[in-house]
């Protein structure tokens, strides 16, 4: 499969944001796109969700009617958290602290340029606090706006990023 991935982007964690936008990577010559992240940590102590939120046209984020379920691990015990109508998918790249332990995701877009629902795949994994998380889930957004991009979001106002995580966006050829 390596010979049908296409890298389109690579981006870095600036520290000290608490969003990142990656912005004009979604087109009509793919149907498929695959995010890898890698060393995702944080600068602050108080472990947060990084979360997906789409983006369309030039660099507006979407803020709803974000459908998905997925299915925790955290530490000894899991459940399962079903949601409807969110303002992101949640943990869609896992939870980070500053903790020296990094996180790291893979995730695949569907159709996100096309005239019908934009809907994800993903797993995740890390240790904020030492304690380990992973994350598998599926998703979609309800909307048939043609997206252009996306944005890696921390869930508490007072998180941000250490700088040095990486962002990958391949487009995968289906031949």
């Amino acid at each position: 499969m390596s010979n049908n991935l296409r890298l389109i982007n690579e981006t870095t964690t600036t520290a000290g944001a608490n969003a990142v936008n990656v912005l004009n990577v979604f087109t009509t010559d793919f149907h498929i796109y695959k995010i890898v992240t890698a060393n995702l940590m944080a600068n602050n102590s108080t472990a947060s969700g990084a979360n997906l939120r789409l983006i369309e046209g030039e660099n507006t984020v979407i803020t709803d009617a974000y459908y998905y379920a997925q299915q925790v691990q955290k530490a000894e015990t899991s459940f399962s958290n079903n949601s409807t109508d969110e303002e992101q998918i949640y943990n869609f790249f896992n939870s980070i602290d500053d903790g020296g332990q990094a996180g790291s995701s893979v995730g695949y877009i569907y159709n996100p340029c096309q005239s019908y629902y934009t809907m994800v795949q993903y797993e995740s994994i890390g240790r904020p606090g030492g304690n380990l998380r992973s994350y598998k889930g599926s998703g979609l957004y309800a909307q048939t706006n043609e997206i252009t991009g996306f944005q890696l979001d921390l869930n508490e106002g007072a998180g941000e990023f250490a700088g040095g995580g990486l962002i990958r966006t391949f487009g995968v050829r289906i031949d």
